[in-house]
C-alpha cells in the first residue's frame, strides 16, 4: 500500500489553533498602535496653531484675550483638519490659558477629544501669567492613557 502524502486532519487543527493564539494576541496590540498613531496625527496637525500660540504669548506676554483674536487664531483653528479630525475640529478654549480642544470625528477615537495646554515656566498657563512657553500638555477627554503619545504621557 503506497504511503499517503500531505498533513492529517490533526496536524491541520493543530496548526489553526497556534494561528488563532497569535491573533487574539496581535490584534488587541494593533489596534492600541492605531489608536496611538491617531492622537500622534492630531497633534502634529496642531504644530503650526502651537507655534501661533507661541507667538502670541510672547508678543503679549500672556495668554489675555487669545481667544478674542477672531481675525487670526479662531479661523486657523477651524480651518485645521486630518484624517480623523474634521474641519472645525479644533477650537480654541475660551478660558484665556492658551489652549485648544481637538475632537476626533472618525478612527478608534471617534468622538472623543483631546485637550492641549501651554504649559508656562513649567506650570499651567493661566489667563495673565507672564513668563516663558516651556512646552504643551495634553489629556485625554475620553481617550485612555496608552493612546496618548509619549510626549503627552505624564510621569
Amino acid at each position: 500500500m503506497p504511503k499517503a502524502k500531505g498533513f492529517t486532519l490533526i496536524e491541520l487543527m493543530v496548526v489553526m489553533v497556534i494561528i488563532g493564539v497569535l491573533a487574539s494576541i496581535a490584534m488587541p496590540q494593533y489596534q492600541d498602535y492605531i489608536g496611538r498613531a491617531q492622537a500622534a496625527e492630531a497633534i502634529t496637525a496642531t504644530a503650526g496653531l502651537r507655534a501661533e500660540l507661541a507667538l502670541y504669548h510672547a508678543e503679549n506676554g500672556s495668554f489675555q484675550g487669545y481667544a478674542d483674536q477672531a481675525g487670526v487664531l479662531a479661523p486657523q483653528a477651524a480651518l485645521l483638519q486630518g484624517q480623523y479630525i474634521a474641519a472645525g475640529g479644533v477650537t480654541l478654549l475660551g478660558d484665556q490659558t492658551g489652549g485648544f480642544q481637538i475632537m476626533f470625528n472618525r478612527g478608534v477615537h471617534q468622538g472623543l477629544g483631546l485637550i492641549m495646554q501651554p504649559l508656562i515656566n513649567g506650570q499651567l498657563a493661566s489667563g495673565q501669567q507672564v513668563g516663558q512657553l516651556s512646552g504643551w500638555r495634553c489629556q485625554g477627554q475620553g481617550l485612555a492613557p496608552r493612546f496618548l503619545p509619549s510626549a503627552c504621557q505624564q510621569p
